[in-house]
């Protein structure tokens, strides 16, 4: 069923969460991959977008295996990798983990972003994505400060979860750090007609030498070192082998490079709130620690 988020003088689309229930197949260190592959894409088709850990924390608790060890989890990678290379799961990296045990899939052609209820899933199971378009409509529409701990609070009000822990308070920031095409699009799909449009593209914290400033720094960029520095004119450059180019807003604290088509560069905060390192996006993803 389709309910709707009422906030002030608008709703938001959401349905309850659809778990699914039974066993999807036979211990996966008896079976084939192919066979693992048909019970991931059941669990999928049923409660995608799913993070797929839990898809495989499922698929294992249906044959009564109640912890996956390295061997298992190279087997469910497999089945995963089978069922994306078939065209049938669509896999994003969501979550600041890399690998596709964190990631984010779904059955090809599904919408790549769903509002529901919290349901039987613990925080860390909501994709990213999920609690990013919540935090975005809650500041949108509810005029919180995004970020702010009664942002958080609203958020965790919504799932139906009580404590705001250092680690839930982290894992909140970074999300909300990051941006997600499909979230502005859906906030666009969902408002009634007669709701104001969301504003699209940098906000105008994007060019606040206070936020710039924090960004400056020297970063590990798969072993070279590169600076991130803020001109007298506020604008942002990054510079690399002596050669400069200046960052662009995008959103949040994503950031493009004037003149390289496709390269883009989003700084991430640790636990402290501090930056401490980005993200540079491209054709493959590289994170950069920063060194100081």
């Amino acid at each position: 069923m389709v309910r709707s988020v009422k906030l002030r003088d608008s709703t938001l689309a959401y349905s309850e969460y659809a778990e699914y229930t039974g066993s999807p197949g036979k211990d996966p260190r008896s079976v084939s991959t192919s066979d693992v592959s048909e019970g991931i894409v059941r669990i999928i088709e049923t409660e995608g977008p799913v993070v797929a850990k839990r898809v495989y924390d499922l698929y294992l608790r249906g044959c009564g295996i109640r912890r996956m060890g390295h061997e298992l989890k190279s087997i469910m990678n497999k089945a995963l990798a089978h069922a994306i290379r078939q065209g049938r799961v669509v896999s994003e990296n969501e979550a600041a983990e890399r690998g596709l045990l964190f990631s984010v899939v779904r059955v090809k052609g599904s919408p790549p972003i769903r509002l529901r209820r919290r349901g039987p899933r613990s925080f860390e199971e909501i994709p990213p994505s999920e609690v990013s378009l919540l935090a975005r409509y809650l500041t949108e529409r509810q005029g919180l400060a995004f970020g702010s701990e009664e942002h958080f609070r609203a958020i965790l009000e919504w799932l139906d979860l009580k404590r705001l822990t250092p680690q839930v308070g982290s894992t909140l920031r970074e999300i909300l750090n990051r941006s997600f095409v499909y979230v502005d699009e859906s906030l666009m799909l969902s408002l009634d007609p007669n709701v104001q449009s969301i504003p699209q593209g940098p906000g105008r914290e994007m060019t606040d030498p206070a936020l710039l400033v924090q960004l400056v720094g020297t970063y590990d960029l798969a072993g070279f070192d590169f600076e991130v520095a803020l001109r007298e004119d506020d604008v942002l450059q990054f510079v690399f082998l002596g050669r400069q180019n200046e960052l662009l807003p995008v959103r949040g604290t994503t950031f493009k490079v004037k003149d390289l088509t496709g390269l883009t560069f989003e700084f991430l905060r640790g636990a402290d709130g501090k930056v401490d390192r980005l993200v540079r996006h491209a054709e493959t993803d590289i994170v950069a620690p920063r060194k100081r």
